[in-house]
């Protein structure tokens, strides 16, 4: 279809719409964090309610039989929208590099700067070349006090938080419970657009100008948002409709212009 708009652009012919925007059987998931970005189901070494937590378990219950599998991946720790197909094609065209931005939530330890932001759009030079986020801005900046026990509880597993809280509460249960130290914690949320096709580039960036991500999210994909498609809750889920489908094909073409200067990339 690159070939397609090319020669449309020298014969001022209209593109044709693909295939897939008929033909395909779409889904738009809300990810929930812990869910596993995985086609495979092995029955045989996973547990009922951990299959659960993987995505080709989810897409056997509501594909009706007809094989789909995810578009891109999601980290297991990141939540949001993701798309899941049918037609292979449609995944190759949404993983097109410099195709179509998404969006993302990024939360982290530290206070995000404007300075943070300018590096974020003029550019960082990774191990694997240059990158560029779309737009970068700053939702918040927060700073909240939290006694160190507290605080050690928030970043620790599971079993070490049982453990925790079993000895804080015969601390709190004494007569005179010793004096917890405090500490000030500051956490950001930065609001980034991205299409750039490389591995982990998000966290990638962020880290790169000193803002390590705790927590990633993805708001949407192109046109299509979790909050225009109604996906509320984590583990909701649509099957798109046509005009759905192909507003993704008309989004690419929007930005075929700015692509032929050379933005060339695409997020996964």
């Amino acid at each position: 279809y690159s070939f397609c708009t090319l020669l449309s652009t020298m014969t001022a012919e209209p593109i044709p719409n693909p295939p897939w925007v008929t033909q395909s059987t779409t889904f738009a998931l809300y990810k929930p964090r812990g869910m596993l970005t995985s086609n495979k189901l092995k029955e045989n070494k996973v547990k009922l309610e951990h299959r659960r937590q993987c995505m080709g378990a989810w897409q056997a219950e509501i594909s009706n039989g007809t094989r789909i599998f995810h578009i891109g991946r999601l980290d297991k720790k990141t939540s949001g929208l993701i798309l899941c197909t049918s037609y292979g094609l449609l995944g190759n065209f949404i993983c097109t590099p410099g195709m179509l931005p998404k969006e993302y939530l990024a939360t982290t330890d530290h206070e995000a700067t404007p300075e943070n932001m300018k590096a974020l759009l003029s550019g960082i030079e990774l191990n694997d070349g240059l990158a560029t986020a779309m737009e970068a801005e700053i939702v918040s900046v927060t700073t909240q006090t939290l006694d160190v026990v507290s605080d050690y509880v928030r970043r620790s597993g599971a079993n070490r938080k049982a453990k925790v809280k079993r000895k804080l509460a015969e601390l709190e249960a004494e007569d005179n419970p010793p004096p917890r130290k405090t500490v000030q914690k500051t956490t950001s949320v930065v609001r980034l657009v991205i299409n750039i096709g490389k591995n982990h580039i998000v966290k990638r960036l962020m880290h790169a100008v000193g803002l390590p991500v705790v927590k990633l999210h993805r708001t949407s994909i192109g046109p299509l948002s979790l909050e225009n498609l109604g996906l509320k809750e984590p583990g909701e889920s649509i099957q798109l409709s046509s005009d759905q489908i192909l507003s993704l094909w008309q989004a690419r073409q929007k930005d075929e212009v700015s692509l032929t200067a050379g933005d060339d990339d695409d997020d996964n």
